[in-house]
C-alpha cells in the first residue's frame, strides 16, 4: 500500500485537502484494525494458554508464570522485529 501513488505525500498547491484527507483515512483504519487485532490477541491469549496449567500442582504455578513471561516477550520482540523490518524497506 505504501506504493500506491495516491498514498505518498505530493505537495499540491490546487487541492491539497482532498489528498490528505485520504491519507489520514487509511492511517486511521490502518491504526483502528492494529488496535482491534492487538485487543483480541493480547487479552485473549494469555487466559486461554495460562488455563492449560493447574495451579494446585507443585510445579505447574512456575510453568504458568514461565509460559506467561516467554508470550509477553515474544509478542514484544515480533512487535520490534516488525518495526525494524518496515523502517528497513521503507529506507531502501
Amino acid at each position: 500500500m505504501a506504493e500506491s501513488p495516491w498514498l505518498r505525500v505530493q505537495f499540491d498547491t490546487v487541492l491539497p485537502c482532498a489528498r490528505a484527507n485520504k491519507q489520514l483515512m487509511v492511517l486511521y483504519l490502518a491504526l483502528y484494525i492494529t488496535a482491534l487485532g492487538t485487543d483480541g490477541l493480547k487479552s485473549s491469549v494469555p487466559g486461554i494458554g495460562s488455563d492449560q496449567f493447574n495451579d494446585s500442582a507443585k510445579g505447574e504455578k512456575k510453568d504458568t508464570i514461565k509460559f506467561l513471561s516467554w508470550f509477553y516477550f515474544f509478542v514484544n520482540f515480533g512487535s520490534l522485529a516488525a518495526v525494524t523490518v518496515l523502517v528497513y524497506i521503507q529506507d531502501n
